[in-house]
This record gives structure tokens, C-alpha cells and sequence, in this order.
């Protein structure tokens, strides 16, 4: 990940930085957090990732410590299958924007891998991507250093290969391209890094 300067629009009256949101009609964005009261989940800019399954998403994603967040309701626990699905439906749903919903995704994937000693790469790998989410999201709300964390934190455990034949996403597109991500200004979550499926062989 590429180091992060400061940027002077950050300092601008909780300006989100970024002229779409700053439409005809647009809500303002909350002076402290810099999102807009009911802002939708935002996917990335210029990336058309495929979904990978077809559990439906959220319309709205849930923002922790946002002056809203007590009037919406918690989503409910990650209606995956298995942990393979729980994998590619957090990987959906980070695509789509809706981080905290992604982190808990992979959290029950991850829970049932730390249990078991032959999974540990995969938990690894899963507390990884959950960093990342979580790190993403925390630029969202406007805390960068605890961002910055999350974010470094989250790019060192995935910078170690993954010994899992089974798992269906490009990690190792993900990596270098976490590497060359600037989470610089108010909204650089949207240009988080994206999550492929992995190439067909």
C-alpha cells in the first residue's frame, strides 16, 4: 500500500472530496464523518467485477458510529451455506461497497477456520481481507489512522501466499493491487482495490 499524505481537502468543512456527491439534490454529509445521511453503498469506480454468487445484497450499508446508524437495522448474520459461499458473498458485497456487511461475512467463515489448526493460512488470509474491509470503512467515516492500521495490517497478512486449492478469488491481483492503493482524502474507499474470481484455467 502506497503511503499516505495529507490531503488539504479533508480540512474542507467535512467536504467528501468528490463532485458526485455533491449533486443537484445531493444530501449534505455530515460535517464530522463527511457521508451524506443516507448514502448508498458505492461500488468501484471503473470496475465491473462480476458477482460471485447470488445471495441478494443490501440495499444500504450500515455504518457503525454514524449519527444515523441507531435508526437502521443490523443486518442479520451472513446468510452463507457454507464457508466456501461465505468467501465469495464477502467479496460481493466488499465489491459493492457495503463494508461492515462484508466483514461479517468473512467473521463466519473465519471463526470455523481459527478452530481448526489445518485452516490456518485460510484464517489468515480471511482476517486479512476482514482488516482490509474494515480499514475501508473507517476511511469511509473519516478516521484515516485507524484506517491506516487496519489497512497495513490487512496487506501483511495477505502479502503471504494462501495454501488453500479451493479458494475461488484472485488473491494474488488483490495484493498488488493493494500495494499501489493511496488511501488519500475523504473518499478513497471508493477506489479500494477490487476482488476477482480467479482466472479460468
Amino acid at each position: 500500500m502506497q503511503p499516505a499524505a495529507p490531503d488539504p481537502r479533508s480540512a474542507q468543512d467535512g467536504s467528501p472530496g468528490d463532485g458526485e456527491d455533491r449533486g443537484r439534490g445531493a444530501a449534505r454529509p455530515h460535517p464530522d464523518t463527511g457521508v451524506a445521511p443516507d448514502a448508498p453503498a458505492t461500488p468501484h469506480r471503473g470496475a465491473r467485477t462480476p458477482r460471485l454468487t447470488t445471495i441478494p445484497l443490501p440495499r444500504r450499508p450500515f455504518l457503525p458510529g454514524h449519527p444515523l446508524a441507531a435508526l437502521r437495522v443490523r443486518p442479520a448474520e451472513a446468510p452463507c451455506a457454507s464457508d466456501g459461499e461465505a468467501w465469495l458473498f464477502g467479496a460481493d458485497l466488499y465489491n459493492a461497497g457495503l463494508l461492515w456487511e462484508a466483514h461479517e461475512a468473512w467473521e463466519q467463515a473465519w471463526q470455523n477456520a481459527r478452530r481448526d489448526p489445518a485452516r490456518a493460512d485460510e484464517a489468515r488470509t480471511l482476517q486479512g481481507l476482514i482488516q482490509v474491509a474494515a480499514g475501508c470503512l473507517k476511511l469511509r467515516l473519516a478516521e484515516r489512522e485507524p484506517a491506516l492500521r487496519l489497512l497495513y495490517k490487512g496487506a501483511e497478512k495477505l502479502s503471504r501466499p494462501l495454501d488453500s486449492p479451493g479458494c475461488e478469488l484472485d488473491l494474488t491481483r488483490f495484493v498488488g493491487d493493494l500495494d499501489k492503493f493511496a488511501p488519500l482524502g475523504p473518499a478513497a474507499w471508493r477506489n479500494r482495490p477490487a476482488l476477482w474470481p480467479c482466472p479460468a484455467s
